[in-house]
């Protein structure tokens, strides 16, 4: 269910996760603009705080 959930919180700030091999590079490619946009509250870098990052700014405005 957790993994269901972060893939909703990207789905919920404009990046759809693909299947097809081709779409990973321009998933990337967005996935690190949006990395860039959480940075300031993102200290470590790691996926996983980017993660926990939009969770909770999704709980505070209640999109999800």
């Amino acid at each position: 269910m957790e993994s269901k959930n972060n893939v909703l919180q990207v789905e919920s700030v404009g990046v759809k996760l693909q299947k097809n091999e081709n779409s990973k590079q321009t998933y990337t490619s967005k996935l690190k603009k949006i990395e860039k946009k959480f940075n300031k509250n993102n200290k470590d870098g790691s996926s996983s705080t980017l993660i926990n990052n939009l969770h909770n700014n999704s709980k505070n405005k209640h999109i999800i």
